[in-house]
């Protein structure tokens, strides 16, 4: 998903460089009306890799300071690599695919582990559908299209760009509608869990790989619900003193009679 957004991207910057080199070259063999439509196109297609940029950073922002700083493994991950998040937001194109990254939990690493819950996971990747979809997918797919029509010809820089434009338009909404219907039938708990102990933290690599074995312990003999239902993250060193904190997200809670508030 990441690489896959980061070349939607760098072929829009490829079709910009394009129409800008055919522009320099139609000063001086084309009539004014073409090179004004080439100046247009070359504007326009600027303007449609800033903007999104743009505002995937403010909705970076705002996601950031009103809802994942009170997350805590969240939050001191920010503490930490805020600048590097908004670096990596430019240079993949978006904020999406850098929060992608940074918690995909790649390499088992706590460097892209950023932590956040899935339910704010929904939320904030539901706002994608402004910042590239409208501002930047669509307007380009119809520039690449005005300009395939000015040249009179089908180049494979353009074709890479429609290409990219309409798989991200199309996965983009597919997977949208998806978790929109999720985030409206979603409701959950969260639980923290405290574990202090002489040698907890020298052992913490082992007592990481029993994270699953836990999780399936908590689902079946506990909750007696779905293990897709429960999200446990990865144990948060510093949250307290010689010791580690666990952080689950029980999801359709509702739906379970034993975590049904009302049927007690």
């Amino acid at each position: 998903n990441v690489y896959f957004q980061t070349l939607d991207v760098y072929t829009d910057i490829l079709f910009c460089l394009t129409v800008g080199s055919v522009y320099y070259a139609a000063r001086s063999s084309s009539s004014q009306q073409q090179q004004l439509q080439f100046f247009i196109i070359f504007i326009a297609s600027i303007v449609c890799i800033a903007a999104p940029i743009a505002l995937s950073l403010f909705q970076l922002y705002n996601a950031s300071s009103k809802h994942w700083l009170y997350q805590t493994r969240t939050r001191a991950w920010l503490s930490s690599y805020n600048r590097l998040l908004y670096i990596c937001s430019i240079f993949t194109g978006s904020s999406f695919a850098a929060i992608n990254l940074f918690n995909s939990n790649l390499f088992g690493s706590d460097f892209f582990y950023m932590g956040i819950p899935q339910h704010l996971m929904i939320g904030f990747t539901a706002k994608k559908v402004y910042s590239v979809i409208l501002l930047e997918n669509v307007p380009q797919l119809l520039l690449s299209v005005w300009y395939t029509a000015l040249i009179g010809r089908f180049q494979s820089v353009v074709a890479a760009q429609m290409t990219f434009s309409v798989l991200s338009i199309i996965v983009t909404v597919i997977s949208l509608v998806f978790q929109r219907q999720l985030y409206k039938t979603l409701d959950y708990v969260n639980i923290v869990i405290n574990v202090r102990g002489t040698h907890v933290l020298d052992e913490m690599e082992l007592h990481s790989n029993e994270i699953g074995k836990f999780r399936k312990y908590l689902c079946r003999s506990i909750l007696a619900i779905n293990e897709n239902s429960v999200e446990i993250q990865k144990p948060f060193y510093g949250g307290i003193r010689d010791g580690v904190q666990l952080f689950i997200f029980v999801s359709h809670i509702y739906s379970n009679p034993i975590m049904d508030p009302a049927q007690h």
